[in-house]
């Protein structure tokens, strides 16, 4: 239970961070960059080069697939899936879309 738990707070926290990636993208009218490591990723205002927010997943969780993309003034985005692998197995999907539109599955 601990461990799929840890798998869904991450991948939820994650979607919710790429959405508020895109939100400050429009807000600010500058390109907002999610770079992505294994254990974590960093959302970069590339116009100013500050962080807008840095998160490590939690124990157990890492990004097995899926690479930097970036989020424009206008709403869209570079398209992109990513893979979260739990250390129990189980993997979950966020779908970037074009549009900025993020699915988690």
């Amino acid at each position: 239970y601990v461990r799929s738990n840890r798998l869904s707070t991450s991948v939820n926290r994650f979607a919710a961070d790429l959405q508020m990636a895109r939100s400050t993208a429009i807000a600010n009218g500058r390109v907002v960059q999610v770079t992505m490591r294994v254990d974590g990723y960093t959302l970069t205002d590339l116009s100013t080069g500050n962080v807008v927010a840095s998160r490590t997943f939690e124990p157990g969780v890492a990004l097995s697939a899926g690479g930097d993309v970036r989020f424009f003034p206008w709403g869209q985005s570079d398209a992109e899936n990513f893979s979260v692998a739990g250390c129990n197995g189980s993997t979950r999907t966020i779908n970037l879309l074009p549009t900025g539109t993020v699915e988690v599955h």
